[in-house]
């Protein structure tokens, strides 16, 4: 190719730029992409993207209009136009779902859109810049090729009925919006789980036991199914309980609402129910209900009322009539009494103390005093450990010791009418005998030195319960060990 003074003078500025400004922009566009990296900017993929895409591209386009001169119908030139503008649509499109949506917060709109959506939108997009650069850069009309695809759509439709029924259903569950990231599904093919994913071709659950389920969105449009998380995702559960008919109802409800109160992931309001559902030859079926605030919370609700049922009604006597009583020990109450030394008393008091000595059994976790509740005497741990705590004014819980096998708590019950000055909570699984109120004034009367013991751990607990409360603040757990009960102070 000749080249005459007039082609030089205008390809001479052209050529310096491109030569000089090319380098510069990569360095410029790569110490930006360092910058945006250690901030952490969303758009730190697609500046190193326009570095090494755009730019050359963009150099490629120059350089053959400007530089060669190729006419603007010229293949060279068409293609060098085609490969700038697929790299700005690629580039473009990546920009958008980086800023958009992969760098959405968890939990916000963008996050729970579903990556079918997001597809179908870059589909719309990509279709749009094809159609514009075929039109744009190639001077062709985009009738014929709209012409052509029909065809062509016809022939794939007909060999794709399936996987197209597919996606089809899914543009229509996507614009009925039945469901979305995050939801919990119940199937009429008994899967239940929580969407993780809706695409193409199906939508993702996770269930309980972690197992990935793929579910053809056309068996979703289909059938039916139930979306647990909505109109809120507030989930209630029904169970249904059994006991002797020689128990009054109204006792058994409110030994159970009692627990239900007691359980911190189910939920007060809505309150739970306990209703007589109906008799059952010996027994009465109650029905419970409860909720709590998410589906993945149920399983672990429900474990734990059933699990604390069956304390509950070994205490309460509430066995329905094909059960017995669990054989603990050969040993009576008052003969386990008198397995602790600081309790061992004569045959006589022994006799007075029987009737009014009850074993008791606990679960891990179940409260056995709350904080200024009733006391009815007091506690003697056989097997097991509990913790001591009290709420000061801001409603925090604090622990202030914890009491072991041989030891006790309920020392203010030999106060009449004196409630509780902390809450007792079993730290495993508990067994423990109650002494009555009554029985416990007698057994001090008989045996000063517990007597002396018993005011000791009183005074001992009431400064450290005196001391949480007042400072809104933790103090030294005191436990029983360090005390010294062997040896307490003689009056």
């Amino acid at each position: 190719m000749d080249i005459t003074s007039d082609s030089f003078s205008r390809i001479f500025p052209w050529a310096i730029s491109l030569s000089a400004g090319f380098p510069l922009a990569l360095v410029v566009l790569g110490e930006l992409g360092l910058y945006a990296d250690r901030a952490g900017w969303p758009a730190a993929s697609t500046i190193r993207g326009v570095r090494l895409l755009v730019a050359p591209a963009l150099v490629l386009m120059l350089f053959v209009r400007f530089i060669l001169e190729r006419p603007s119908d010229d293949a060279v030139t068409q293609i060098s136009k085609t490969i700038f503008w697929i790299a700005v649509l690629y580039q473009s499109l990546a920009f958008i779902n980086q800023v958009v949506f992969v760098s959405a917060k968890p939990g916000s709109r963008q996050s729970r859109v579903p990556s079918l959506f997001r597809d179908i939108a870059r589909f719309i997009l990509v279709g749009i810049g094809a159609a514009l650069i075929y039109s744009d850069v190639w001077g062709k009309e985009i009738g014929a090729a709209w012409t052509a695809l029909g065809l062509g759509s016809v022939v794939i439709g007909l060999a794709l009925q399936e996987p197209l029924g597919n996606t089809v259903s899914g543009l229509i569950l996507l614009a009925e919006r039945p469901l979305a990231l995050g939801d919990w599904l119940s199937t009429t093919d008994g899967i239940t789980g929580k969407v993780v994913e809706i695409n193409w071709r199906a939508v993702h659950i996770e269930t309980l036991s972690h197992e990935l389920k793929i579910i053809p969105n056309s068996s979703l449009y289909r059938g039916s199914f139930s979306n647990l998380s909505r109109p809120n995702l507030i989930r209630s559960e029904t169970v249904e309980l059994s006991f002797s008919c020689d128990i009054p109802p109204t006792r058994v409800k409110k030994t159970l609402l009692d627990l239900l109160q007691s359980i911190p992931v189910i939920l007060q309001k809505p309150a739970p129910e306990v209703a007589l559902e109906k008799y059952g030859g010996a027994a009465i079926i109650y029905r419970v209900r409860f909720s709590v605030a998410r589906q993945e919370d149920i399983p672990y609700a429900r474990d734990d009322f059933l699990t604390h049922v069956w304390y509950v009604s070994r205490r309460e006597r509430f066995n329905a009539p094909d059960q017995h009583e669990p054989q603990i020990s050969p040993l009576s109450p008052v003969d386990l009494l008198q397995t602790i030394p600081r309790f061992k008393v004569s045959d006589s008091l022994k006799q007075e103390l029987a009737p009014k000595t009850v074993f008791l059994l606990y679960g891990k976790g179940e409260r056995i005093v709350s904080d200024g509740g009733p006391l009815n005497g007091l506690y003697v741990l056989l097997v097991g450990n509990a913790v001591l705590s009290i709420h000061d004014a801001a409603g925090i819980e604090h622990e202030i010791g914890r009491v072991g096998p041989g030891e006790f708590f309920g020392e203010s019950s030999i106060i009449a009418g004196q409630p509780s000055e902390f809450a007792v909570t079993a730290a495993d699984d508990v067994e423990l005998l109650s002494i009555h109120t009554d029985a416990l004034h007698r057994l001090l009367d008989s045996v000063p030195r517990l007597a002396r013991e018993i005011g000791y751990i009183l005074d001992i607990r009431r400064k450290a319960v005196q001391g949480i409360r007042s400072l809104h603040r933790n103090t030294d757990g005191i436990a029983l060990s360090d005390l010294q009960l062997d040896a307490p102070p003689e009056n």
